[in-house]
């Protein structure tokens, strides 16, 4: 027997780190360790599957091994590798900020759309709660690849999440016209905007202790936590969205599978909105309500 068939191989250590991971209670944990592995080893996960019979190499073990040990503590995946993937482009993010989801790329999509259907080169938009940056920065890069220019603020209560956010946009879009400020939800007033937009914290206060070890013990509490019925945020972007909006800009919001009939009934008790609609997730959950702000004399009319 040679010295390489002695050794242990990528699939041997992936089976290993896999029973690991089962006992620690994380959930697809033969997809999870491969995941690992595929990290650790610095290929993609589809190169793994094609070189799971050779040998591990001795330089890689160390960071396998420490990213079992923190996914068996319930680490998210996202923490450990320092990244992750948000509308085609590659997000840092890590505690103290929280990992964007998939279906928040419905929101920068209906944002574009909103976007690309106003006259002119220019769209000023705001991001409320922007944590990692990941719809601010994506939605700007989406509407230059359109041929406008964006002109962007994006606001987070968390200095540690602004960081993140603004190394990521000078990571991945060097030279755009993207601020971010340390604000309570809005920032000092003075400029108004063609979009606002926002995926606020609209968990449910007593919803948060049964979730998932790797949201409950590592996400932090405040970028989920939306009050007793999850929508103290969108009262209070409803309530300040007067001020920010122009006449005929939009307000985008996203929100639980199960809130949108609770938006939509927020945003009609306002008059300035109009146009109210939702749009469904690819899994066929309502989850991104808009509404555009009716134009002064569109209000003088319903009066």
């Amino acid at each position: 027997m040679s010295g390489d068939e002695a050794r242990p191989t990528v699939l041997s250590r992936s089976a290993a780190a896999e029973a690991v991971l089962k006992d620690a209670g994380v959930e697809d944990a033969r997809r999870e360790a491969a995941r690992l592995a595929a990290w650790a080893l610095d290929v993609p996960l589809a190169r793994y599957y094609a070189i799971r019979d050779e040998v591990f190499p001795e330089d890689r073990l160390p960071a396998f091994l420490d990213g079992v040990r923190r996914r068996a503590l319930r680490e998210p995946f996202a923490y450990i590798t320092g990244s992750f993937g948000f509308h085609g482009l590659d997000f840092a993010v890590g505690p103290g900020v929280l990992i964007p989801r998939p279906e928040t790329e419905l929101l920068v999509s209906c944002a574009l759309e909103a976007g690309l259907a106003l006259p002119g080169d220019s769209v000023d938009f705001l991001d409320l709660c922007t944590g990692s940056g990941c719809v601010a920065v994506s939605l700007a890069i989406a509407l230059k690849e359109k041929g406008r220019t964006p002109h962007a603020a994006a606001t987070d209560v968390s200095p540690d999440a602004l960081k993140v956010a603004r190394d990521n946009a000078h990571r991945l879009s060097p030279g755009l016209d993207l601020v971010f400020l340390l604000a309570d939800l809005v920032p000092p007033e003075g400029s108004r905007f063609d979009l606002l937009v926002s995926n606020p914290p609209y968990v449910r206060s007593d919803e948060i202790a049964p979730l998932a070890p790797e949201i409950t013990r590592y996400e932090p509490r405040e970028a989920l936590d939306g009050g007793p019925d999850g929508l103290a945020f969108y009262r209070r972007i409803v309530a300040s969205a007067p001020r920010y909006l122009k006449a005929g800009g939009t307000l985008l919001v996203e929100h639980g599978s199960d809130q949108a009939e609770e938006v939509r009934a927020l945003f009609a008790a306002d008059p300035l909105f109009e146009g109210i609609g939702t749009r469904n997730d690819l899994a066929g959950n309502p989850r991104v309500t808009f509404a555009r702000a009716a134009s002064p004399s569109d209000l003088l009319e319903s009066l």
